[in-house]
């Protein structure tokens, strides 16, 4: 394969290195030696997304510029001047364009640069884009040119998005002018910084997004369908400075650079991200109404689910001085309570109160001593959930029977699932620090919101 002159600034290019050779082997390996490749043919072999794009785009560009020397016919024996004659030379530069083919004797090096610059895109972004959009390391380049350039790359489109809004910008300084032109310099500041930011405004299925077709890049060269080394995404996401979310998923699997497979990394993220509970109160204000604007459709625990990631998103508005990434304040470390150290809650594990001290909320009726009526109220509650009783008391209640009884009787007078809504919120969910993905939270929450509206219906 003829050299190829590109090198991208990246030091940590020789990661990558045999990467890529494994690349272009597997894709080689696909067409018949000594043959052209046409883009029907790129269509059908197994080529990674982005690589397909990238040889479909240069495919495209060759043919354009191959097609500027056929000239239509002169001739005084034919009338040129007939609108048949221009529809006819039209279409057949559009026929001509869909015959474009890789010759023989360029097919290796034409997809050598292409893996070449798609592995070190996937990689290394921001450097990999700079270079291919000023060529011959120029400091400046017309934003006509680097509009043409970008069409080759479709990934990280955080990033792709904020080339064309410099382009924009550049182009209404010049008052449109074809002849703007976009500083070397000004770009990579941009995306650098873009880079970083929207890495921690990202969600959980922002991040999978990202990193999917670097790990399946990997996979393909490696030969493992669907398994790279968790290094892979944990070290993308240090070097844009998310140094806390890289940790958490490293500590989600024992061993440093294990395999693993895309749904495995799917579960990481989540789990990462998987809001808490809110951990305070929050203002009446500022509460949501959790069956307006949920809906009635909604399960009454996915309602919680939204409510939960509402109260964070209100949060991060109102302390702009916290500094942590916005990742960050959906997720609560095993090193960092939920709640400030001056309002502990009561533990996990164990009674809030004393066996023999049986807590009473204020100014709540006390729990009924009576067991008939208690059950009573557990059926009218619960249903048939009535019978994970021992279950709910363990698992949402810290063991507490008391408090588990006390909740019986105050959601059996509730005129409303949307009262309802409110004490599984404050007396169960907040006060015992319960996850609100759990299957006891999510069973018992189903059981009031169904018996509830059952009994106000009737």
């Amino acid at each position: 394969m003829n050299k190829l002159k590109y090198a991208p600034e990246n030091p940590n290019i020789e990661y990558t290195v045999a990467l890529k050779k494994q690349i272009l082997t597997r894709i080689l390996n696909q067409f018949p030696s000594g043959q052209p490749v046409s883009a029907d043919d790129l269509s059908k072999a197994d080529i990674p997304p982005a690589l397909r794009h990238f040889l479909y785009q240069a495919l495209s560009r060759r043919v354009r510029q191959e097609l500027k020397h056929i000239h239509s016919p002169k001739s005084d024996w034919i009338d040129s001047t007939s609108k048949l004659y221009g529809d006819a030379y039209t279409g057949l530069k559009e026929v001509l364009s869909d015959l474009g083919q890789f010759p023989a004797d360029d097919v290796e090096l034409y997809f050598g640069r292409a893996v070449e610059f798609v592995v070190d895109y996937l990689y290394f972004p921001v450097d990999t884009l700079i270079d291919f959009l000023f060529i011959r390391d120029a400091d400046m380049s017309r934003a006509a040119d680097i509009e043409r350039r970008l069409v080759y790359f479709t990934v990280y489109p955080h990033l792709i998005t904020e080339v064309n809004d410099v382009v924009a910008d550049a182009s209404a300084d010049r008052m449109g002018s074809a002849t703007s032109e976009i500083s070397r310099v000004v770009l990579r500041e941009r995306l650098t910084a873009c880079d970083r930011s929207a890495g921690s405004c990202f969600s959980a299925g922002d991040w999978m997004d990202t990193l999917k077709p670097l790990c399946k890049l990997y996979s393909f060269g490696a030969g493992l369908p669907g398994q790279f080394p968790l290094d892979l995404p944990v070290r993308f996401i240090e070097e844009r400075g998310l140094l806390e979310l890289a940790d958490s998923l490293r500590r989600c699997e024992a061993v440093e650079g294990e395999m693993i497979h895309i749904e495995t990394l799917v579960r990481l993220l989540q789990d990462a991200f998987r809001p808490p509970p809110p951990s305070v109160p929050v203002d009446k204000s500022q509460e949501v109404n959790s069956a307006s604007e949920a809906g009635p459709d909604l399960p009454l625990w996915k309602q919680y689910t939204e409510e939960a990631a509402h109260v964070t998103a209100t949060t991060i508005t109102a302390d702009p001085s916290d500094s942590r990434p916005l990742w960050k304040t959906y997720a609560t470390p095993e090193s960092e309570p939920s709640a400030p150290q001056n309002e502990p809650s009561a533990p996990q594990n164990e009674p809030s109160a004393p066996q023999n001290e049986p807590s009473v909320p204020q100014n709540e009726p006390s729990v009924p001593e009576n067991p008939t009526l208690v059950e009573g109220l557990e059926a009218r509650v619960l249903g048939e959930a009535r019978n994970l009783r021992s279950r709910f008391i363990s698992d949402l209640f810290s063991g507490n029977t008391d408090a588990y009884e006390s909740v019986i009787e105050l959601l059996s007078r509730s005129n409303g699932w949307d009262k309802a809504a409110k004490i599984l919120k404050t007396e169960v969910f907040v006060k015992y620090r319960v996850d609100i993905y759990s299957e006891s939270a999510i069973a018992f929450t189903n059981a009031v919101e169904d018996h509830i509206k059952q009994f106000n219906t009737n």
